[in-house]
């Protein structure tokens, strides 16, 4: 890592956005797009099924500028927001290139 500071700095950032959330996606169900749906260009989108029915819905902006991204549809309540930054409100998250976002959905 010492090699790569771009990295040392984000991993740190991801790990504690994941943190509460890691049983989603690295434990849950991979249901791709299936299960929900992010209408914004420039942002690649997967989702996890947690064994608690909880959908974690999560993007990453690939573009090379900010995008602003609101809730992706889900069938279920939103639960919670969280991004780099942090824990977010309950409503569209501003992404920076290459930055991340999590939606989680209870059933």
């Amino acid at each position: 890592m010492a090699d790569l500071p771009a990295y040392s700095e984000y991993f740190p950032r991801l790990r504690r956005m994941l943190g509460p959330l890691d049983y989603l996606p690295f434990s849950g169900q991979y249901v791709w797009q299936d299960e929900h749906a992010l209408a914004v260009p420039g942002l690649e989108s997967v989702g996890y099924r947690g064994p608690d029915g909880a959908l974690a819905a999560v993007a990453r902006n690939v573009t090379g500028e900010s995008v602003r991204s609101p809730v992706p549809d889900v069938a279920g309540r939103l639960r919670e927001v969280r991004a780099l930054a942090g824990v977010q409100g309950q409503d569209a998250v501003e992404l920076a290139t290459h930055e991340s976002a999590v939606w989680v959905f209870d059933q």
